[in-house]
């Protein structure tokens, strides 16, 4: 006995020693959330800086206003990033410390770069406002008079050139620019106007000098190396920030083992105390037994926890990966050619940016939606609804997502007058169906949803003639993050069929699966649809 009870306290002291190295180890999310939306931050401002370099560059904003304050934050949060997180292990903070330092240096180095790009330009742009203007002036001045005529005619075609020269500055053009120059400074000359076009060649001199420069100096503003030190910079960190949330993790769980064994030392300890009263052996070992089984309970329930969230940061990893990269490429190509562009193939690639954010807060949509239900607070709100009504709005809006491979079919039966259901739950219902319905019918066919209600009981069924559901699917079909092994690149979340469980249980109804493989899938929902609605 006093073996046991010196066991129990050499656990309890390993288990506050533990506590304690956990306490050291553990993440701090506010903390890491600041560090990690700084570095994000900072990739965003750097392509909005080169975006302000490129307005600047050709004449689209008039002033540096937006550039000037995008830096200043950039600054800021570069500061920040040498700030680097306390849980982070040694190394890790000499490894970010090391790539903060990289990016500031090419920050400062792009900063530089920017303000000669400023004064450069700032030149070259009064060059280009002042010369169209003075241009047409003297070409009106020249028109006046019949032997000024080549005069104006040499003025409209320096124009057109420096005009292109503004956009494209190559060397050809350059030369050619040379050519018309000399060639009106000579006619002028020749003619008596050299006075009027001294100013204007000037400016042209401006525009030829500086020209090259400034795009000298934007393309090395565009090519700088801090959007990719960043990026090494952010990576770096989730490395790190993963390896220290692994362990804390491991540390938790070493936490967890040795609470379990002075949980199990003193349940022992009771039970050798408890032994010299056999009336109370009975009631000591079925509290063991609860304890132990409460015990395997939270493991069972950890366990399924972390393997949740396992499958969720995997899937956003996966889900929002695609998303993004059409949305980087797309504003990439944009900013580098949308000045060439046709209207068209701009708003193509505007729409596809729009998709992208519309599929990401689909699925954000989809998993605040089973937070709520796991929270308790996604209840049933039944309300006067007219069903047929809203099963045409859902049919007719599939339609026109679905392609001409697929038909929507709507079947209604029974009196549907004053119907009282939950709208919300009942359009996450149908609207999952039915585009699982269409997804998981690649090569097309026939959609059907038919409606029925009898008594207070409303029946929606929802069936399709796609790849269908293997049976050993079906029993955990409407789990979280559960896909048909036979999806194959079909895209999906699994979040869908965990969506309509939930809202058939909120509404207190019943829901039914029949699938063949290769012939189709059958889905029925029974909700309750009282009277005491819209007539």
């Amino acid at each position: 006995m006093p073996k046991l009870r010196v066991a129990v306290a050499a656990a309890v002291l390993a288990l506050l020693v533990s506590v304690g190295v956990a306490w050291r180890r553990g993440v701090d999310s506010a903390e890491a959330d600041r560090y990690g939306g700084a570095l994000r931050r900072l990739s965003a401002l750097d392509a909005r800086s080169n975006e302000a370099v490129l307005r600047a560059r050709f004449g689209l904003s008039t002033d540096y206003d937006q550039l000037v304050d995008t830096l200043d934050e950039t600054r800021s949060l570069i500061v920040r990033a040498h700030q680097v997180p306390r849980f982070l292990d040694a190394d890790g903070q000499r490894q970010l410390a090391l790539a903060a330092n990289e990016a500031d240096t090419a920050q400062r180095a792009k900063e530089s770069l920017v303000e000669r790009f400023k004064s450069e330009n700032s030149v070259l742009r009064n060059s280009m406002r002042f010369f169209p203007v003075e241009a047409a002036r003297l070409t009106e001045l020249f028109l006046a008079d019949p032997a000024d005529g080549k005069l104006a005619t040499d003025l409209r075609l320096l124009n057109a050139d420096l005009l292109l020269f503004g956009l494209f500055a190559d060397r050809e053009l350059g030369e050619r620019l040379e050519l018309r120059r000399s060639q009106l400074v000579g006619d002028a000359k020749r003619a008596g106007r050299a006075e009027q076009v001294a100013i204007l060649d000037e400016h042209v001199a401006v525009i030829l000098a500086r020209n090259p420069v400034v795009d000298g100096l934007a393309g090395a503003i565009l090519s700088a190396r801090t959007a990719a030190l960043i990026e090494v910079l952010d990576a770096s960190y989730g490395r790190w920030h993963a390896q220290a949330v692994s362990r804390a993790t491991q540390t938790r769980f070493v936490t967890l083992g040795l609470a379990l064994l002075v949980v199990l030392l003193a349940a022992a300890d009771v039970i050798a105390r408890q032994r010299r009263a056999a009336t109370e052996l009975g009631l000591a070992g079925e509290k063991l037994r609860r304890a132990l089984a409460e015990l395997e309970k939270e493991r069972e329930r950890e366990r399924e926890l972390i393997e949740m969230k396992s499958r969720f940061v995997s899937l956003a990893s996966h889900e929002f990966r695609t998303p993004l990269s059409v949305i980087l490429s797309s504003t990439e190509l944009l900013e580098e050619y949308g000045g060439a562009w046709s209207e068209e193939r701009k708003r193509q690639h505007t729409a596809r940016i729009g998709a992208a954010v519309r599929g990401m807060v689909e699925m954000l949509d989809a998993v605040l939606t089973i937070g709520r239900s796991d929270a308790g607070a996604d209840r049933c709100a039944p309300e006067p609804l007219r069903v047929p009504e809203l099963c045409e709005e859902l049919v007719a809006n599939l339609r026109q997502s679905a392609g001409e491979r697929h038909a929507i079919e709507l079947a209604s039966d029974g009196d549907w007058a004053e119907a009282t259901m939950d709208p919300r739950h009942l359009r996450h219902v149908l609207t999952n169906l039915l585009s699982n319905a269409v997804k998981y019918s690649p090569a097309g066919g026939v959609v059907r949803l038919t409606i029925a209600r009898a008594a207070d009981r409303a029946t929606f069924r929802v069936s399709d003639a796609g790849i269908g559901i293997p049976a050993d699917d079906v029993g955990r079909l409407f789990g979280r993050f559960v896909r048909g092994g036979n999806v194959g690149a079909i895209a999906g979340t699994g979040l869908g069929l965990a969506i309509v469980k939930r809202s058939v249980d909120a509404c207190g109804g019943t829901i039914t699966v029949a699938s063949v493989v290769g012939e189709g899938t059958t889905f029925v929902v029974e909700l309750p649809c009282p009277r005491g609605g819209i007539a």
